[in-house]
């Protein structure tokens, strides 16, 4: 029983592993979230590396939200509005 179980479960892993998931883009009002933080980040002559360090993550994280694979929570994304100057909505805004 259970060694039947166990072979069902390995094949649905393997079928999982196959399976190839292209990161999601979330995209309000026709421009993406991490689009708007990565013009804003640019225009002020900062790094991935100068907007983690300022906000306390990762440059990857950085890197994962301007590519829309991550999103930013709430108080994250307020941090990195702090960081950049300018308001949540701005972040938000279509281009």
């Amino acid at each position: 029983m259970y060694k039947s179980r166990i072979k069902r479960l390995e094949e649905r892993v393997e079928s999982l592993e196959k399976v190839s998931a292209q990161p999601v883009k979330i995209l309000y009002s026709g421009r993406s979230i991490g689009e708007n933080i990565k013009t804003r980040r640019q225009s002020l002559g900062m790094t991935q590396e100068d907007l983690a360090g300022a906000i306390g993550i990762g440059r990857s994280m950085v890197a994962q939200i301007e590519r829309g694979s991550k999103i930013p929570n709430m108080m994250l994304g307020r941090d990195i509005a702090r960081v950049l100057g300018c308001g949540m909505e701005k972040l938000l805004e279509e281009a």
